[in-house]
């Protein structure tokens, strides 16, 4: 049986996670990973959820924030994690609020607020826990493919073997 890789729901991901871990456990199924190509996201991304924030007297440094934030954004939904989000929109808010967090850090930034964003990036899959927690990986397009759609014969002593479909075949191996 595959470990589980998956957080509990409303536990944040711990920050001892080795970065070189490509993210999910070598022992996860294929059928429990979202592969993601590392070519990134090439649709539009949707519109921005939130108001202008309104928190900056100053109607120059609004403006901008605004920007700023609205090219985060942007940039967000270029990666390869923006290929799960199109599929969720029910997590746009949080990539935005992050996006604004991101901003805001860059102007003025405690320790907290720092420590916030880390946790807004890990659950929207932008660090490398955060992708483990979401049990997603990031591979080239032609490794997906492969991974997804391995060949149906094997070259066995010159012989060309059929192969059963992958599932029988890691079935055959737990039996």
């Amino acid at each position: 049986m595959a470990k589980s890789f998956r957080s509990t729901p409303g536990v944040h991901v711990s920050s001892n996670a080795d970065p070189e871990d490509n993210v999910v456990e070598e022992s996860a199924s294929i059928d429990d990973v979202r592969y993601l190509p590392a070519e990134g996201y090439n649709g539009n991304p949707p519109k921005f959820p939130l108001p202008v924030a309104i928190a900056f007297e100053n109607e120059k440094v609004r403006d901008y924030f605004r920007k700023r934030e609205l090219a985060i954004w942007r940039d967000w939904w270029k990666s390869p994690q923006a290929n799960a989000w199109v599929d969720e929109p029910w997590r746009w808010h949080t990539i935005a609020l992050a996006a604004r967090h991101f901003v805001a850090c860059e102007i003025t930034s405690k320790a907290s607020d720092r420590a916030l964003l880390h946790r807004f990036l890990s659950d929207i899959g932008l660090t490398s826990l955060g992708l483990k927690s979401n049990g997603w990986k990031i591979l080239p397009q032609e490794e997906i493919e492969a991974l997804l759609n391995p060949p149906s014969v094997a070259v066995v002593e010159g012989h060309t073997v059929e192969l059963p479909p992958v599932r029988e075949r890691r079935l055959r191996a737990v039996k």
